[in-house]
């Protein structure tokens, strides 16, 4: 299971540069803020370059709604390939707000239909994200989210992957453009800084 520090996921917020972290690559959606009204379904989506999956877990670093009961979410592969990993479909749900920070990994301790909102922290999806494996993931990734219920509406703000490649199966290889690697400088420095205040 990978730990993700506070700057790590302060890096979340510097666009689509992929972060290398533990083994593990992070690609960043770029097409929000997404809206997520009723009875609506909300898409959203990250490219990846070609590689084998070894390991995914979704990153949902800021999803604003005020009735999380409401929602089910899952993710999609490139081969179509679709994981539902939050939501129920038995009774209005947990009436808490929000997502932040919220990392679906299947290595976590506590399953999400276990946790209350709002949701920090890493948890175990409905679903294990370990049918992704040995996929090729190169292509476009989809999260979907079904708002399906009337009387509360939110919005998706950021989200990403974070992909280990399966061994032997090849990696991206990110040469970050001058001026995304002086944003994510900036963004590292600052992550250092707050680090220290709150040592």
């Amino acid at each position: 299971m990978h730990r993700y520090t506070g700057w790590a996921l302060l890096l979340l917020l510097f666009g689509s540069l992929p972060i290398t972290l533990h083994g593990g690559v992070i690609f960043v959606s770029t097409d929000v803020p997404q809206p997520i009204s009723d009875f609506n379904t909300t898409y959203s989506t990250v490219t990846v370059p070609p590689l084998i999956v070894g390991d995914v877990n979704v990153i949902i670093t800021e999803l604003r709604h005020t009735w999380m009961g409401d929602l089910h979410i899952s993710i999609r592969s490139p081969l179509g390939t679709t994981v539902f990993i939050y939501g129920t479909t038995v009774g209005f749900g947990p009436s808490g707000d929000d997502m932040i920070n919220t990392v679906f990994d299947d290595s976590a301790t506590l399953p999400i239909s276990s946790a209350a909102p709002p949701y920090t922290g890493t948890f175990q999806p409905v679903n294990p994200l370990s049918a992704f494996i040995g996929e090729n993931a190169g292509g476009l990734w989809t999260l979907i989210i079904y708002d399906r219920t009337l009387g509360d509406e939110g919005q998706l703000r950021s989200w990403a992957l974070d992909i280990t490649p399966l061994s032997g199966g090849g990696g991206p290889q990110p040469i970050p453009e001058p001026a995304t690697a002086l944003l994510v400088a900036t963004g590292l420095a600052g992550a250092v800084v707050v680090r220290r205040r709150f040592a």
